[in-house]
């Protein structure tokens, strides 16, 4: 949903990003100081003091946004780098969800769902691009800028209205749901279309095969024919 703004962000952030480059300063090390920032946070949520809080909470997003731009215009991109960030948002999660827990804002049952529908669509994502084969499955609605954006304008709202957080977190449950529905369809169909290449392959180097009715392709093929098209 905030893609567009997250692009808007990286060219804001670009001459940051590169100042802190120019310092020496790790991509990695930004990821753990957004962690940092978020667990301040948390305490603060705890302990009554919210704007405070939405502060840390925005600080962490950002330090998550320069982490991804440091690497990128330093050539510094690691395969561990982006699995430590991907790790490490999920905390920054957990935390802001548990705390508001734990200062009472919200009740038990409603902070579960919460962390659980912040979690499964990037577990969906995780599992479509490395099981699934997507190159990147980043549709639906809730990504990480709407589920920092939604608990960060909550916490600040809990000065104006108590329950602020829990519309936030019902908001994110909602949409996290509808989110793991989308991914699994594009995985879906991402798979179909797969398959069907490789069927048209086959129908144009055996001719053996026929167009049903709905326009898709039944070929007769054995595993040997399917793993030979499929690797070219």
């Amino acid at each position: 949903m905030l893609g567009r703004l997250r692009k808007i962000s990286k060219k804001i952030f670009y001459p940051v990003a590169k100042l802190i480059g120019s310092l020496g300063i790790k991509p990695n090390l930004i990821t753990l100081l957004g962690l940092l920032v978020a667990s301040i946070g948390g305490l603060l949520l705890i302990f009554k003091f919210p704007i405070m809080a939405a502060f840390c909470f925005l600080a962490s997003g950002v330090l998550d946004l320069l982490d991804g731009l440091v690497a990128r215009i330093y050539g510094k991109k690691t395969k561990f780098g982006g699995t430590l960030d991907a790790v490490v948002d999920r905390y920054e999660e957990f935390i802001m969800v548990v705390a508001s827990a734990i200062g009472r804002y919200v009740s038990w049952p409603i902070a579960t769902f919460a962390v659980f529908s912040m979690i499964a669509p990037s577990y969906v994502r995780a599992r479509a691009e490395s099981t699934g084969g997507m190159k990147k499955c980043d549709v639906g609605f809730l990504e990480r800028p709407e589920k920092l954006l939604f608990v960060a304008l909550a916490t600040i709202g809990l000065i104006f209205y108590p329950m602020a957080l829990d519309v936030a977190f019902v908001l994110i449950i909602v949409l996290g749901q509808i989110t793991v529905v989308q991914r699994l369809a594009a995985t879906f169909n991402f798979e179909k279309s797969r398959v069907n290449k490789v069927a048209r392959k086959v129908l144009r180097r055996n001719k053996t095969g026929v167009i049903n009715k709905k326009g898709g392709l039944r070929v007769s093929l054995d595993k040997k024919q399917l793993h030979d098209v499929s690797l070219e």
